[in-house]
């Protein structure tokens, strides 16, 4: 994993809120943080995961396990409405496989594109659903956005930006499997989840400060 300057944060070109001056405010004096006080600064969460969940700053391997394990963690919604419907599933299965050197990648290909027509079939289901019934349609709203966080965490992986867009999409489909009262809630509780489970893995992997790998 990376420790992070200030110029390396500037490279990535964030958002206009994070200027120079809002960036060095926030390493307040340091010469680097690691990924782990990243996750700690008094930022939106969506932000700290933009800076920290990069295959160039925690490596390709944790990246790709915190996509799949988000997504992991969603896939009870698709499954509650599609039973029988396992590509979902098999795609974050054999993408765990790649990471660990036990599958190739035409295979995680399959599993992804698999994954993909899952998706697509639960979209379908939700557009038809929409028109008869809201609650049916919300459900199925939420099982499309799991399939697709699946998916995602296939596609993503190749790209390099698996987890942080696994983080989102799985944010997406816990706000969209909650009443309309309780979707702001359902969203944060995700956040939280994911934030606990990235503190954790990267706990396990982080070397001592001062340590680039």
């Amino acid at each position: 994993m990376k420790n992070l300057t200030i110029m390396d944060v500037l490279r990535m070109r964030p958002c206009e809120g994070y200027g120079t001056d809002r960036v060095k405010g926030l390493w307040a004096g340091r010469e680097s943080l690691t990924p782990l006080e990243i996750l700690g600064l008094d930022i939106p969460i969506e932000d700290r995961f933009w800076v920290v969940l990069r295959y160039d700053t925690i490596g390709q391997k944790l990246c790709d396990e915190i996509a799949c394990d988000i997504a992991d963690h969603v896939l009870p919604i698709f499954e509650r409405e599609y039973p029988d419907d396992k590509r979902p599933r098999e795609a974050i299965e054999i993408t765990r496989l790649h990471i660990a050197g036990k599958a190739t990648g035409d295979a995680r290909d399959v599993a992804r594109d698999a994954a993909w027509a899952a998706a697509g079939d639960a979209a379908t289901a939700t557009a038809w659903d929409a028109a008869w019934a809201a609650a049916g349609a919300t459900a199925r709203a939420a099982a499309w956005a799991a399939a697709w966080a699946a998916a995602g965490a296939v596609a993503w992986a190749a790209a390099g930006d698996a987890a942080w867009a696994a983080a989102r999409a799985a944010r997406d489909v816990a706000w969209a499997a909650a009443g309309d009262a309780a979707r702001d809630a359902a969203g944060d509780v995700e956040m939280q989840w994911q934030s606990e489970r990235v503190r954790a893995i990267l706990n396990r992997a982080e070397p001592e400060k001062g340590e680039n790998k």
